[in-house]
């Protein structure tokens, strides 16, 4: 999985990295962030689009062993590869999946009680990558050809040759059971704690600062970090870590007025992520 771990949360590289300029996955949440053979989870992917033009979205998941994803034997195309749309103006898609009963085999062979599983969601502009067709194809015929799934579980093959703007690719990991976990890790619990925390927009002097803060709590006590994204202008601080259960960040908002969105994410050190995102309005 390392051509995957490379390419994770790829796009154009903006002038401050908690700035984004063209499509882009912000985050993937899970829910639970473990599962175990035959459970289900809910994707849900945060996804920033400046142009507002959507997206169409792949999301496949990826038992990585023995330099392959073992959903290439073990489940149908439909269990471990979804396509979805990212309508505009939106900002997140949701998958539900099941983790096939099979996985199970692995277990069998590694002589260990967890294994990391891949989720992995590509976004891409209408028309733009070819996969998502091959994706499209393989779904309608009810399996996944060899040249897909080596695509899926080595992006490197065929991302080099798409353009920078209107691609992304990010990843989940989650941890895979043997079984079931009496205490699943939770992701971060988060509440904003700034006078405009009610409102649908947030709205901003153009030239002018905006302080975002939040209480955060994380059930399991670990280190949580909170990265902050926009579409508009830029923040001080890409990534804060959160000390006795506070983050802030700085919005510095761009002289001309416009519209877009603030993304923060907040991940603890066991893979728990959640997200706090709103619309902001520039005047």
């Amino acid at each position: 999985m390392l051509a995957v771990l490379s390419l994770w949360g790829c796009g154009v590289g903006p002038a401050h990295p908690s700035t984004i300029e063209s499509l882009q996955i912000v985050a993937i949440e899970t829910d639970p962030t473990e599962v175990s053979p035959g459970s289900s989870v809910l994707a849900r992917l945060s996804i920033a689009d400046p142009a507002g033009e959507g997206a169409e979205v792949v999301v496949a998941s990826c038992l990585y062993f023995e330099n392959r994803c073992a959903e290439e034997v073990l489940a149908d195309a439909d269990q471990w590869l979804t396509l979805a749309e990212l309508a505009p103006g939106e900002t997140s898609v949701a998958v539900q999946r099941r983790v096939p009963q099979a996985a199970r085999q692995v277990f069998d062979v590694v002589e260990l009680s967890s294994v990391p599983l891949a989720l992995v969601g590509l976004a891409c502009a209408p028309g733009l990558c070819p996969i998502v067709e091959d994706a499209r194809s393989a779904l309608e015929a009810g399996s996944v050809p060899t040249s897909l799934a080596v695509d899926i579980a080595q992006p490197d093959r065929w991302m080099i040759d798409l353009p920078v703007a209107g691609v992304s690719l990010a990843g989940k990991s989650l941890l895979l059971n043997e079984i079931v976990e009496d205490l699943p890790n939770i992701s971060p619990r988060h509440e904003a704690r700034f006078l405009e925390r009610d409102d649908p927009v947030i709205v901003v002097p153009a030239g002018g600062e905006q302080e975002f803060s939040f209480y955060v709590d994380d059930p399991e006590g670990d280190t949580v970090y909170a990265y902050a994204y926009t579409t508009l202008g830029r923040f001080e601080e890409r990534r804060v870590r959160v000390r006795d259960n506070t983050a802030r960040h700085y919005l510095l908002a761009p002289q001309q007025r416009g519209e877009g969105q603030v993304f923060i994410v907040f991940e603890d050190e066991s893979g728990g992520t959640s997200v706090w995102e709103r619309a902001i309005r520039i005047e």
